[in-house]
């Protein structure tokens, strides 16, 4: 009796769990559809990964950049956080991270902070990104915000 019981809860948890992993590779392929698209249009090489969302790296307005997703896990340890990352990187001097006050970042996503780290100035949008046209207009600003900080 015991066997047929354990037999049982053995073919539903196999079950249960390729449900899931199907789950997981149907949601993800359609993330990787959409950023092959986005990196076709903004003219970024697409680095897939088998586990984890792809990343977009390349030059955009001659500038190097990296657009990827990154995870996090809560301070109480419970669930993990997706965002989307924007980095440009830079030619300034900067000795730490520090986070930079930005009008046009504000008007543009007011709950959004730069951060300025050694080579790269750093968007953080705390969700998978998977508009082209967002994406696009947060790298516009970092290009403007690159390019008035280096002036000074």
């Amino acid at each position: 009796m015991l066997f047929w019981i354990n037999l049982y809860l053995g073919i539903f948890f196999a079950l249960f769990t390729l449900g899931i992993f199907y789950y997981y590779y149907r949601q993800k392929s359609s993330t990787d559809k959409v950023y092959k698209q986005l990196g076709d249009k903004l003219g970024l090489k697409v680095k897939k990964s088998s586990l984890t969302y792809p990343s977009l790296e390349g030059l955009y307005q001659g500038r190097e950049v990296i657009i990827k997703v990154d995870s996090q896990i809560d301070p109480l340890g419970e669930t993990p956080q997706n965002f989307t990352v924007l980095k440009l990187r830079h030619n300034l001097s900067v000795k730490k991270k520090q986070a930079i006050d930005s009008p046009q970042v504000q008007e543009l996503f007011p709950d959004l902070k730069l951060e300025l780290g050694k080579k790269y100035l750093t968007l953080s949008f705390p969700a998978v990104i998977v508009d082209p046209e967002l994406l696009k207009s947060g790298l516009d600003l970092l290009i403007k915000e690159v390019e008035s900080l280096e002036k000074i």
